[in-house]
């Protein structure tokens, strides 16, 4: 071993860690800090602003003697004398209150952070969020304009399925590493309009799909596009129904 990595494995073994607490307002966390020596108190990313002690004394300790908020936004906390445990409310400049119950002890002098927990993901927000991406995507697909992120593949069958009286059109697939768009022109050449229902077109693998309008007039062209998960370059087989859809007229 050289002197230099003597000389970093030194201070390793003998520098103390930080002692962190995640914050909690409404409870009292227990700390202990060291009785001799130096003890520096921060809140991760904020800034302390004021303090509040007690009591006001302890034992012949004037316990606000031994604790000074520092104009830099630290407590700095010197328990000499101090033998029985003391409350330390903290306030901080972003709103943060935090109650502390602080035990002098024998342990070597360390700095002590407060930190603020991971917030929680709000799951219902996340999913609506996600929801209005992907509805993002389709509009775009629907009006012909590949989304961004996604690229732009090739059908490999690009020719025309008959679906009863109504015919799909492939017109463009678009992919990213996520999703897959794939966007077909449905013409009815029957002579009754059609009420499109997502059930005959959607897959097992697909998520969603949205048509131009909600139904096929006869003689006339909807756009439609499905949203799937994306898996591999290739189109996923599509399993469309092949029962007659529903006609907005009745049967004669």
């Amino acid at each position: 071993m050289n002197k230099t990595s003597l000389i970093a494995g030194l201070l390793v073994s003998v520098m103390p860690a930080y002692a962190t607490v995640l914050m909690n307002d409404q409870q009292v966390m227990e700390v202990s800090i060291s009785g001799k020596g130096l003890t520096r108190l921060s809140v991760q990313g904020d800034l302390i602003q004021d303090i509040f002690v007690y009591p006001f004394m302890v034992g012949e300790v004037v316990t606000h003697e031994s604790i000074q908020l520092h104009k830099s936004g630290h407590v700095f906390i010197a328990p000499d004398g101090l033998k029985e445990s003391f409350y330390l409310t903290v306030m901080t400049q972003k709103g943060q209150v935090q109650d502390l119950k602080l035990s002098p002890s024998l342990q070597k002098a360390a700095p002590l952070v407060l930190s603020l927990p991971d917030p929680e993901v709000n799951r219902e927000e996340a999913e609506k969020e996600n929801r209005k991406i992907l509805e993002k995507y389709v509009l775009a697909a629907l009006q012909g304009i590949p989304p961004r992120g996604f690229k732009v593949l090739t059908f490999p069958d690009a020719s025309c399925r008959k679906l009863g009286d109504i015919y799909l059109t492939p017109v463009a697939s678009y992919t990213s590493s996520s999703h897959r768009l794939n966007v077909f022109d449905l013409e009815n050449k029957g002579d009754k309009d059609i009420v499109l229902m997502p059930e005959f077109f959607l897959s097992s693998d697909d998520l969603s799909v949205a048509f131009e309008k909600p139904t096929l007039m006869t003689q006339d062209k909807v756009r439609m596009v499905i949203l799937s998960q994306a898996q591999s370059h290739s189109i996923p087989k599509s399993s469309i129904s092949t029962e007659p859809l529903a006609s907005t007229q009745p049967q004669g």
